[in-house]
């Protein structure tokens, strides 16, 4: 989650409500002993992983693997199910469903509840539980959190263009074949059963992935006029098609079908003669509640390392309304009040570090220099002791991991050598095999044999250049070595073989290094 592209804040404790958006936006209950197998047949998504209160993002496709439809699927209860999304969609998969009711019992019918949706990164219970655009999002029937900010159309449609949300003629089209949409990134399921169009899904996504699929392009500088459905180019070569464009926290971005080859995370270009970054979508990554608390946490230190106290305490108490049992807040609320002289709120917080961790030695140590700053000598001594047999109990365990440690590592160390003999027996019969040398180049750059590891992998490209994971070890080689001018070569012959063949993993953690080195 890169906090740099995305401000998350801005989106937290605010809603939008269905109706009141620029389309119109319908909803149709499933319901029935056999709805859940039923749909499950039918959609794109895992609707037998879908559990009651949460909703997921799911489609509906031809034979062909084309898009028919798109919406939110809530679990509504036990045997109901709820479709929401576009109302022209909406009609489309109710007509489209009927068609196949023949022996299961399951009943589609009108639902006219109205349903807001609210961006929260604090759990809300009782309500539709899931994501959209990778953020925690919570549904509800009933309009009572006049408390919150709702995003007007704006807001929302930039949320939807910056963090893949699926939208009707933004990145989805009916009848384009799903892999090549954003749907393909949020609303299918490539692990579970079969659905109509599911041969035709997994046989593209099993081999390449999509031709096309939607990515940004952060532009430097916003001086061209773009119009919708334009090839974008960079130099000679046909990046994709323009989808839109639209402007964020003062930064112009433009949304791209893009081909294969350009699908790389963080790859610099030139588009359209102007300079641009390639970023995935979601925007700044899907939301990570633990890093995202790390990072408020942080901002709280640095407040009160900087301005003091009182000044950090409320970023402090603003954390706890996300996770309540967060036991570095907790324990850090509870000095700032030991500092302000309020000993026994300090206290209080201390119990409550144990609550979250009964092993805290932290939270008895200073339980006891509280209760000696009130005079209370006697349970000042009893959470001394509560700490000392604690520390000791922390060394064992530090102790049981210590050998598990060097268990895993035996078991590491002894699993390389048998796959070293094994590699070893095929080179002596063809010192041209791409896997045992692959494997070789591996095994010597884990034992930090990097001239050896060297060697082997350049002979993996020379026998196969089409070797991409080649590339990456041999670039996380040469940087080990120090060889940066080779190490930046090989970086960018690999993201471009990578690239061009689909093989984007090693394509992107390739990007990122040669990011990297470029800065240095």
């Amino acid at each position: 989650m890169d906090k740099e592209l995305f401000n998350f804040s801005d989106y937290d404790q605010t809603f939008f409500s269905f109706e009141n958006r620029d389309e119109q936006y319908a909803s149709v209950k499933i319901t029935g002993p056999d709805a859940k197998r039923f749909l499950n047949g039918q959609l794109t998504s895992d609707v037998e992983a879908l559990e009651v209160k949460s909703f997921q993002q799911s489609a509906r496709l031809d034979r062909t693997g084309r898009v028919k439809s798109f919406f939110i699927l809530i679990h509504s209860d036990n045997d109901s199910f709820i479709a929401l999304g576009n109302r022209e969609l909406i009609a489309i998969l109710r007509d489209d469903l009927n068609k196949y009711i023949i022996m299961d019992d399951v009943e589609i019918s009108e639902d006219k509840e109205s349903y807001l949706a609210i961006i929260s990164y604090s759990r809300k219970e009782g309500l539709f539980s899931g994501e959209l655009g990778g953020l925690p999002v919570y549904i509800s029937k009933y309009n009572e959190y006049s408390d919150l900010e709702e995003l007007t159309n704006e807001q929302y449609n930039k949320l939807q263009f910056l963090r893949g949300i699926p939208a009707l003629g933004l990145n989805v089209s009916l009848e384009q074949l799903v892999t090549d949409t954003i749907l393909n990134l949020n609303s299918v399921s490539h692990s579970k059963g079969c659905y109509l169009g599911q041969e035709t899904v997994s046989k593209i996504q099993s081999r390449r992935g999509g031709a096309h699929f939607p990515i940004l392009a952060q532009m430097k500088e916003d001086n061209h006029s773009y119009e919708k459905g334009m090839d974008i180019m960079a130099g000679t070569d046909k990046v994709g098609k323009l989808l839109g464009t639209i402007s964020y926290d003062s930064r112009s971005f433009l949304l791209i079908s893009a081909l294969r080859k350009f699908r790389v995370d963080g790859m610099k270009l030139s588009l359209e003669g102007n300079a641009a970054n390639i970023h995935y979508l979601p925007l700044g990554g899907d939301f990570n509640q633990e890093q995202w608390i790390e990072a408020l946490y942080s901002e709280a230190v640095e407040v009160f390392h900087n301005q003091g106290a009182k000044e950090a305490l409320p970023l402090f108490k603003n954390i706890l309304k996300i996770v309540p049992n967060h036991e570095d807040t907790l324990e850090t609320i509870g000095v700032i009040y030991g500092q302000l002289g309020e000993y026994e709120k300090g206290i209080s917080l201390m119990d409550n570090v144990l609550e979250a961790n009964p092993d805290s030695i932290m939270a008895h140590t200073n339980k006891s220099l509280f209760y000696m700053k009130l005079g209370k000598i006697e349970e000042a001594e009893e959470e001394k002791a509560q700490a000392t047999v604690k520390s000791f109990s922390h060394f064992g365990k530090e102790a049981q991991q210590k050998r598990i440690k060097e268990e895993l590592e035996e078991n590491e160390r002894q699993e390389i050598e048998r796959r070293e003999g094994m590699f070893k027996q095929v080179l002596e019969i063809d010192p041209e095999d791409t896997l045992a040398n692959y494997g070789m180049g591996d095994i010597y750059f884990k034992k930090g044999l990097l001239k050896e590891a060297q060697e082997s992998l350049e002979q993996v490209i020379r026998s196969d250049s089409k070797y991409s994971v080649a590339y990456l070890l041999l670039g996380k080689t040469l940087v080990k070595m120090g060889n940066h001018d080779s190490a930046l070569k090989t970086l960018k012959e690999g993201i471009e073989v990578a690239s061009s063949r689909g093989d984007l993993m090693p394509a992107n953690e390739m990007q990122q290094m040669l990011n990297k080195l470029e800065k240095e």
